[in-house]
């Protein structure tokens, strides 16, 4: 079963946000620290800290350094990271850092080799990024799972001068990534923190359902006038195949479209694994005679069928809302018919045979579907009794 970090930045998230969630969960300062040493990071000291913040309780992954003027050039960092003798350590921490020299050679237009690192070059980068690496793999987290990321306004002081509350190079980091438009006045979001995310390959599809085992909460240090400044993660577990999931259903009001290509829509459909679709007859505006084509998928497929939904019916507005499946488990056996293979469904309150088996085996053996029904039941049910 896939163990799951699930992440809640509803305030934005740092590197130490996240490292100090990881430590609430129960991974040790000094564990870290003993890492982060035998991969040649020292010069610091990390410190637990619990602390209240807006009246929750929360973890804070105090970094003490001690030479301030310690920094890192681009090929330093990667040095540093690329020489670390655990796989899962090394690739997210490489990727991260990689992420980042990309990002900012792009926003200053400049080779990565003779890049300024300004902030990012300061060993507490390094300590948050390695760091957090470490935990995932104490924790043997499988999954990376993340709510949209909350934006903050206004603008931030930095060394290139007063810039907006998300630095160019943030943005860069956050290409492709949801994004939750908040009011919070200041930075939420940092470099580290939106390098992390993607270093971790989390995924922002939510449509299933998981068990939570523990919850932790990671303080940041600034304070916002109208919102706490906390990271909320969990970690979780995938609950097993046939129970409770969540799906999108997509819904249109189609007037003018035949009948031929409703059907070829929902042959499309089905084809482009859509958990179901269908279409059902009512009566719309004016009066006028109205199919309404249903459509069932996953979250991760949605922008998929919309846009085939509105390619290929011309609809100009879909309805989209979330559904909640239970799924029986079920199971496949087979019999044979005059050597027709036919496959047999396994529900927990009855069996049935597949349809399309059962057309093909019609056709070659020259019988009805509903004798070759018959027939395949009886013979699954002598091979279950014997």
């Amino acid at each position: 079963m896939s163990k799951i970090l699930w992440i809640n930045p509803f305030s934005g998230i740092s590197g130490d946000m996240l490292l100090g969630a990881l430590l609430d969960v129960g991974v040790s300062d000094h564990y870290i620290t003993a890492e982060l040493n035998r991969y040649g990071i020292d010069g610091f000291e990390l410190k637990h800290i619990q602390l209240i913040n807006n009246g929750i309780m929360t973890s804070q992954a105090k970094i003490t350094i001690y030479n301030a003027e310690d920094h890192y050039n681009s090929d330093q960092l990667l040095s540093v990271v690329k020489s670390i003798n655990n796989n899962r350590v090394r690739e997210i921490a490489v990727k991260a850092i990689e992420q980042i020299l990309t990002a900012e050679s792009k926003i200053h237009s400049t080779d990565k080799q003779i890049l300024e690192l300004h902030e990012l070059g300061e060993l507490d980068t390094l300590i948050d990024i390695v760091g957090v690496a470490i935990a995932i793999d104490f924790l043997k987290i499988d999954k990376v799972f993340s709510q949209p990321i909350g934006l903050g306004m206004g603008i931030i002081n930095t060394q290139h001068g007063v810039l907006p509350s998300t630095a160019p190079i943030t943005m860069k980091l956050l290409e492709s990534s949801p994004v939750l438009m908040t009011k919070i006045e200041g930075e939420t979001i940092t470099p580290t923190g939106a390098t992390l995310i993607r270093a971790l390959d989390a995924t922002f599809d939510l449509s299933f359902s998981i068990k939570i085992l523990k919850m932790g909460y990671g303080s940041g240090t600034k304070k916002f006038a109208n919102s706490a400044n906390f990271l909320q993660i969990a970690i979780a577990e995938e609950t097993e195949s046939g129970d409770t999931n969540f799906l999108c259903v997509l819904e249109t009001n189609l007037d003018d479209v035949s009948g031929e290509i409703l059907g070829y829509i929902i042959k499309k459909a089905l084809d482009d694994d859509a958990i179901d679709c269908w279409v059902t007859n009512g009566v719309g505006k004016k009066g006028r005679p109205t199919n309404i084509l249903h459509l069932v998928c996953e979250w991760s497929k949605v922008n998929h069928f919309q846009t085939m939904i509105f390619s290929e019916t011309g609809s100009l507005g879909i309805r989209k809302y979330s559904v909640e499946r239970v799924a029986l488990k079920r199971s496949f056996a087979s019999v044979s018919i005059n050597g027709q293979i036919i496959r047999i469904k396994q529900g927990p309150w009855q069996s049935k045979p597949e349809y399309d088996d059962l057309v093909n085996a019609s056709k070659i053996l020259n019988l009805p579907i509903l004798s070759i029904s018959k027939m395949a039941l009886e013979m699954y049910s002598k091979q279950q009794d014997q």
